[in-house]
């Protein structure tokens, strides 16, 4: 996975300041929370929500390329411990979602398509499939070896069968008639399945006592979607909580504290640099 730095404008002294955040102080900041059910304490300071859950903040922030961000919150289960998966919804500049389906590719499954094929076919063909795997990973179409293509939204999903038919051809099968034309040589590679970047984690949550979950992001990735550094094509983002969302469990979870915000490089401990300077 290539990655583009923007981690040595720390060394450049150019310090970034949170111009544009994110701070959840009532259940108001969050999308339909009144279908959600959120509650605010009486004292203001933590919400709570039971079971399966996803909260979608309702601001967003424009993301600036010089800066370093971080996601933080606190979290505490009440009657039995629980799960939040805690991180981002990318956008790009027109508001359009980013998930790893558009820009995770999977390395070594680049490949030509055989035969032209027209939307609604229900199979196509290819000169190598042997790193494939079926769904739930799709196929990105008309794909650049420098990854310029990403964010790929040009995708064809619904994979049911993948099948050597000679030396040098692969037969796809799908379940759903595609839904676009394939050229003869045109480009194809397999990206991974859709999700969200979690970029403070996937936290098991306890009930004797407040745990805190964070995550640096910085600089862009060209390819792939690492926790600490954002996707291709991102510009917007916004705070995502999935509370309980593996677990299925209906347990309560206290959150508060919870924020998205551009910060000092100087205030950064030895773990979250050593997390930005990965590639």
């Amino acid at each position: 996975m290539k990655f583009f730095s923007l981690f040595s404008f720390i060394l450049l002294g150019i310090v970034g300041c949170a111009s544009n955040s994110i701070k959840i102080d009532s259940k108001n900041a969050w999308n339909d929370f009144e279908t959600l059910k959120i509650i605010d304490s009486q004292k203001g300071n933590f919400q709570a929500i039971a079971g399966a859950n996803k909260l979608v903040s309702n601001d967003v922030v424009s993301i600036d390329k010089e800066k370093i961000y971080r996601l933080k919150g606190d979290f505490k289960a009440v009657g039995t411990d629980a799960k939040v998966h805690f991180g981002l919804i990318y956008k790009n500049r027109n508001g359009q979602i980013i998930m790893s389906t558009q820009i995770a590719n999977i390395p070594g499954t680049e490949t030509i398509v055989t035969r032209d094929a027209k939307k609604g076919d229900t199979e196509i063909y290819v000169a190598d499939a042997k790193k494939w795997v079926k769904s739930p990973r799709v196929i990105a179409t008309n794909v650049k070896d420098d990854f310029s293509d990403l964010p790929h939204f040009a995708t064809i999903s619904n994979i049911s069968n993948i099948e050597q038919i000679t030396d040098n051809e692969w037969k796809i099968s799908f379940s759903k008639p595609i839904n676009l034309n394939l050229l003869q040589s045109c480009k194809v590679r397999q990206h991974a399945s859709g999700a969200y970047n979690y970029a403070a984690g996937i936290i098991d949550v306890p009930t004797d006592k407040w745990v805190t979950a964070s995550g640096v992001i910085s600089g862009y990735a060209v390819n792939g979607m690492p926790r600490q550094h954002f996707g291709a094509g991102v510009e917007q983002v916004q705070i995502l909580l999935l509370t309980n969302w593996s677990n299925k469990s209906d347990a309560t979870i206290l959150m508060r504290n919870i924020s998205f915000e551009a910060v000092d490089p100087e205030t950064l401990s030895a773990e979250e640099i050593e997390l930005l300077e990965k590639k």
